[in-house]
Protein backbone atom coordinates (compact mmCIF):
# COMPACT_ATOMS: atom_id res chain seq x y z
CA UNK A 1 0.00 0.00 0.00
CA UNK A 2 1.41 3.39 -1.10
CA UNK A 3 1.49 6.83 1.15
CA UNK A 4 -1.47 8.95 1.30
CA UNK A 5 -1.20 12.77 1.68
CA UNK A 6 -3.55 15.12 2.85
CA UNK A 7 -3.08 18.13 1.91
CA UNK A 8 -4.32 21.70 3.32
CA UNK A 9 -5.82 20.33 6.51
CA UNK A 10 -6.66 22.39 9.43
CA UNK A 11 -4.92 19.82 12.16
CA UNK A 12 -6.36 18.91 15.32
CA UNK A 13 -3.69 16.50 17.18
CA UNK A 14 -5.48 16.04 20.03
CA UNK A 15 -2.51 16.86 22.18
CA UNK A 16 -4.07 20.26 23.49
CA UNK A 17 -2.25 22.42 20.82
CA UNK A 18 -4.53 24.40 19.06
CA UNK A 19 -5.68 24.04 15.53
CA UNK A 20 -2.30 23.87 12.76
CA UNK A 21 -4.44 25.55 9.28
CA UNK A 22 -2.56 24.29 6.47
CA UNK A 23 -0.91 21.76 7.51
CA UNK A 24 -0.09 18.60 5.58
CA UNK A 25 -0.08 14.70 6.63
CA UNK A 26 1.45 12.07 5.34
CA UNK A 27 0.26 8.15 6.29
CA UNK A 28 1.94 5.23 5.18
CA UNK A 29 -0.19 2.10 5.32
CA UNK A 30 -1.91 2.41 8.73
CA UNK A 31 0.75 4.90 10.18
CA UNK A 32 1.16 8.69 10.19
CA UNK A 33 4.56 9.11 8.68
CA UNK A 34 4.87 12.95 8.87
CA UNK A 35 3.51 16.17 9.60
CA UNK A 36 4.19 19.54 8.44
CA UNK A 37 2.25 22.39 10.20
CA UNK A 38 1.79 25.33 7.43
CA UNK A 39 3.63 23.91 5.09
CA UNK A 40 4.38 20.49 2.50
CA UNK A 41 6.84 18.24 2.79
CA UNK A 42 8.98 16.60 -0.53
CA UNK A 43 6.59 14.13 -1.17
CA UNK A 44 6.66 10.86 -2.68
CA UNK A 45 5.99 10.79 -6.75
CA UNK A 46 3.84 7.55 -6.06
CA UNK A 47 1.58 9.34 -3.04
CA UNK A 48 -2.00 9.46 -3.39
CA UNK A 49 -2.98 13.11 -2.73
CA UNK A 50 -6.11 14.29 -1.09
CA UNK A 51 -6.85 18.14 -0.93
CA UNK A 52 -8.77 19.16 2.09
CA UNK A 53 -9.65 22.23 1.14
CA UNK A 54 -8.62 23.60 3.87
CA UNK A 55 -11.10 21.18 6.28
CA UNK A 56 -10.51 19.68 9.87
CA UNK A 57 -8.27 16.58 9.74
CA UNK A 58 -8.30 14.60 13.65
CA UNK A 59 -5.97 11.67 13.33
CA UNK A 60 -7.26 8.47 15.44
CA UNK A 61 -10.90 10.15 15.87
CA UNK A 62 -12.00 7.27 13.30
CA UNK A 63 -9.88 4.38 14.46
CA UNK A 64 -11.52 4.85 17.87
CA UNK A 65 -14.88 3.31 16.48
CA UNK A 66 -13.22 1.04 13.81
CA UNK A 67 -14.99 -2.53 13.86
CA UNK A 68 -13.55 -3.82 10.81
CA UNK A 69 -11.33 -7.20 11.23
CA UNK A 70 -7.96 -6.72 10.14
CA UNK A 71 -8.48 -8.96 7.53
CA UNK A 72 -10.59 -6.54 5.84
CA UNK A 73 -9.66 -4.11 3.44
CA UNK A 74 -10.71 -0.42 4.05
CA UNK A 75 -11.19 2.67 1.84
CA UNK A 76 -11.09 6.78 3.32
CA UNK A 77 -13.84 8.37 2.00
CA UNK A 78 -14.50 11.92 2.17
CA UNK A 79 -18.53 12.82 2.99
CA UNK A 80 -20.15 15.86 4.40
CA UNK A 81 -16.28 17.00 4.85
CA UNK A 82 -15.80 14.46 6.88
CA UNK A 83 -13.04 11.75 6.58
CA UNK A 84 -14.38 7.93 7.05
CA UNK A 85 -12.96 4.56 7.14
CA UNK A 86 -15.32 2.20 5.03
CA UNK A 87 -14.97 -1.84 5.46
CA UNK A 88 -14.87 -2.83 2.14
CA UNK A 89 -17.43 -6.31 1.77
Amino acid sequence: MGATVFRDCTLLDCTGAGPAPRSTVVVDGERIVRVVRGGEPDLPHSAERIDCGGRTLMPGLTDAASRTSSSRRSTLVMRDGVMHKRADV
